[in-house]
């Protein structure tokens, strides 16, 4: 695993932690919406590509029903992330004494620095696609019966 790969599943991690210690602090519910949004953006962010298919091949529909599954699947893991924090911090009989804000900005900061360090995958792989179908294509055309 290179340098780039480890640092990316650190920076997952951060994005984990958010919502994990926006509970743990006991922040009001309604920052679970703004963890919802940032991790849909880094859905949307961290793959372009998927995007760009479903934009050039697909219908409008299309999109905004897959922009919709991917909200809500986000949803849920920030639900289950903020409820694991809150049960965590019952279960100690206490919460975290730090700002609302902090959770709200590690998840946000790990996302900006994650598209900052990250190459999607897709725009790595097209090369190697394409000189493989380009190779597969010479050795087709040069074991055809002339």
């Amino acid at each position: 695993m290179d340098l780039r790969s480890k640092l990316y599943s650190v920076l997952a991690a951060m994005l984990y932690a958010g919502p994990l210690l926006a509970g743990l602090a006991g922040v009001p519910e309604a920052l679970v919406a703004v963890f919802v949004g940032i991790f849909t953006l880094w859905v949307v962010v961290m793959r372009p590509a998927i995007w760009k298919a479903i934009g050039a091949e697909g219908t409008p529909f299309a999109l905004a029903l897959h922009l919709g599954s991917v909200t809500l699947l986000q949803s849920l893991l920030v639900i289950l992330c903020f409820a694991l924090g809150r049960g965590i911090a019952v279960l100690m009989g206490a919460t975290l004494a730090i700002p609302g804000i902090l959770p709200v900005l590690l998840s946000a900061g790990a996302l900006i620095a994650a598209r900052l360090l990250w190459q999607s995958g897709p725009d790595r792989i097209d090369g190697f696609l394409d000189e493989a179908i380009q190779t597969r294509n010479d050795m087709a055309r040069d074991s055809a019966p002339r």
